[in-house]
């Protein structure tokens, strides 16, 4: 395995949820921690690796059998426990949780009190913030965010380029339909099922509040999103339509 770059404090620990926790403290330099650093709290060794600029910051933790890896940052009161697991360049920080059989990689983020449990997978440049969710056996792809109360569930699978906002509810691929404007940089847009709502990078609402904001801000874009709303409006109302993304 090599040389270590942590060790556990046997002096401190805590018990937390049934289990016994030990303060990290670093044996090395590496990315912005420096040797003698303490960090934050494990139950074994195994819960972080050795390898890669991994490391648990401040009061967060990981416990159970979970892992964290590669140059993976859990900070602030953030847990990871369960079988979960954490690597790449994600962070996980705030109040956020993954947990069960969570799979968090590439260069997610996850803050505030946003959760990925079940054996949801997050796989990409993902975003979970607020108090979103991700769960069941849903799976994201590419660029994907979600904020408020967002719930991503079941075994819904989204790919590439998406934004979902307010108290949506996703779990199967007819719940939304997305898409990217053919103007400027491409943003992505979204139409939500559960709550009937529309949004951007810029801009959520209804239809009309939707096409009301866009009016005052970037009129040039109105008759694009009439459009594709009318177009969305028409897969609603087909009976055989069986996804809502494109």
């Amino acid at each position: 395995m090599g040389t270590k770059k942590f060790k556990l404090l046997k002096s401190e620990k805590i018990n937390h949820n049934g289990h016994t926790l030990y303060r990290i403290q670093a044996l090395k330099d590496f990315s912005d921690v420096k040797k003698g650093d303490v960090g934050g709290w494990v139950e074994k060794e195994e819960n972080l690796s050795h390898k890669g600029n991994c490391w648990i910051y401040n009061s967060a933790k990981a416990y159970d059998d979970s892992k964290v890896f590669e140059d993976a940052k859990i900070m602030d009161y953030a847990e990871v426990f369960g079988q979960a697991r954490v690597s790449g360049q994600s962070l996980i920080q705030n109040h956020a949780r993954v947990f069960d059989g969570a799979i968090v990689t590439c260069r997610s983020f996850l803050r505030d009190y946003s959760y990925a449990c079940g054996e949801a997978r997050l796989l990409g440049n993902v975003e979970l913030t607020d108090s979103a969710m991700m769960c069941g056996n849903s799976c994201v792809h590419g660029n994907i965010i979600a904020r408020d109360k967002v719930v991503i569930c079941g075994n819904v699978e989204i790919w590439d380029r998406a934004i979902f906002l307010g108290d949506a509810y996703i779990s199967r691929k007819t719940d939304y339909y997305c898409g990217c404007e053919f103007m400027d940089n491409g943003y992505p847009f979204t139409y939500t099922r559960s709550n009937d709502m529309w949004q951007n990078i810029n801009t959520y609402g209804t239809r009309e509040d939707f096409l009301k904001t866009l009016n005052k801000i970037v009129p040039y874009k109105v008759p694009f999103y009439t459009k594709v709303m009318d177009f969305v409006e028409d897969l609603l109302n087909d009976s055989n339509c069986s996804t809502h993304q494109a």
